[in-house]
């Protein structure tokens, strides 16, 4: 039985982001079930993003709105009058206004972030999840939860939604079911520590770089640590920070990386840490596990889809981030058992997999109405 999917693809519309990139990776696989999509945007998709042929994009023509409220509240149902649609598909904490009843609405969400660590967020992102995001759940008719953390959150904090979400993790995996790339070409880090995000507060950069700086100091030792991103919010500038510290470090700054030195930086990095304070999922977790690569951890969503000899820290004790650090750099019996066990278990997270339980959830809702 085909689907009529409609999708809320603003997000493909603007600069890279987490939530972007899950739903660039998702619609690719989408594309390949029976289905017919139709991606509704108010202007082109990023090229960055490649778009399958077969998914029709309807886009807007009319004058741009300065928000997503507002578009979402003025534009989308107009734009959705010509398509046909059995099922909704918002994959950032929204849903539109005005649609026909009879089309099954499904949200995503990613993290409660604007409830539990508000502060980590911009003012303006923060009002527009904490208006948006609740009424979006009291409205659909299933709500995704990206991992079981965010679903258990959902849960706490919105007891009355329980029984309409579901969550695409955990994922059964068999060693087949991804490719991991092994083989390492030459760079120009040497050995090194890899962090990947966006430069704003929750990610805990700045704790990052003094928990390094505390290894060395400890150690003597002056291995790499690599950060790659790009500048979001909150004014966090890693070579600030690191220029203020007493002594130079071996420590680079790689910003807006392509997809290629992203890649190179996978396959060189000797371990990937993610200290972050809060993560809905952790696509740089996901990334390095297709690569073969140890992580070191905070707690939350990133324990899922990390293999279970990662290192878990406490973001907010340099102290702890600064051992496990140390362990995988200078302790060659640990670091070669988390590189054997991350070589060979497999991945907790595939986005087959990922979009295959999404499907399904697709399917149960629509075979309702027929």
């Amino acid at each position: 039985m085909t689907i009529n999917i409609a999708i809320d693809g603003k997000n493909l519309t603007g600069d890279i982001s987490g939530i972007a990139r899950y739903l660039a990776e998702t619609i690719l696989i989408l594309s390949k079930f029976d289905t017919k999509i139709s991606l509704i945007v108010p202007k082109e998709p990023n090229a960055i993003y490649d778009v399958p042929s077969n998914v029709e994009i309807v886009q807007d023509k009319q004058k741009r709105h300065s928000s997503s409220l507002i578009w979402h509240l003025s534009r989308v149902s107009d734009l959705m009058r010509n398509v046909s649609c059995d099922l909704f598909w918002g994959p950032a904490h929204r849903l539109p206004f005005g649609l026909n009843p009879k089309i099954k609405m499904v949200v995503t969400c990613h993290d409660l972030v604007c409830f539990n660590h508000g502060n980590t967020m911009p003012l303006k992102n923060f009002i527009s999840d904490r208006i948006q995001l609740p009424i979006a759940m009291k409205r659909a008719h299933k709500i995704h939860a990206v991992s079981q953390n965010t679903l258990s959150e959902i849960c706490k904090t919105f007891p009355k939604l329980e029984q309409k979400v579901f969550s695409t993790l955990p994922q059964k995996q068999n060693t087949s079911d991804f490719i991991a790339s092994k083989v390492s070409t030459p760079n120009k880090w040497g050995t090194y520590g890899l962090f990947v995000g966006t430069f704003e507060p929750r990610k805990n950069i700045y704790q990052l770089i003094e928990a390094y700086n505390l290894m060395c100091e400890a150690s003597g030792e002056d291995p790499g640590l690599v950060i790659a991103g790009k500048f979001g919010w909150g004014g966090i500038n890693p070579k600030a920070k690191i220029s203020s510290l007493a002594t130079k470090r071996n420590i680079e700054v790689v910003y807006a990386p392509s997809d290629n030195e992203l890649k190179l930086l996978y396959q060189n990095c000797r371990f990937l840490i993610n200290p972050s304070i809060y993560e809905g999922l952790g696509l740089p977790v996901i990334e390095a596990k297709r690569f073969n690569k140890p992580c070191i951890v905070s707690p939350g969503s990133l324990i899922e889809i990390a293999d279970e000899h990662s290192i878990v820290i406490n973001p907010h004790d340099n102290l702890d981030i600064a051992n496990a650090m140390a362990k995988y750099f200078f302790d060659k019996r640990t670091y070669d058992k988390a590189l054997r066990e991350a070589c060979l278990s497999p991945a907790r997270f595939t986005w087959h997999k990922n979009t295959k339980i999404l499907m399904e959830q697709f399917y149960s809702l629509t075979r309702q109405t027929t």
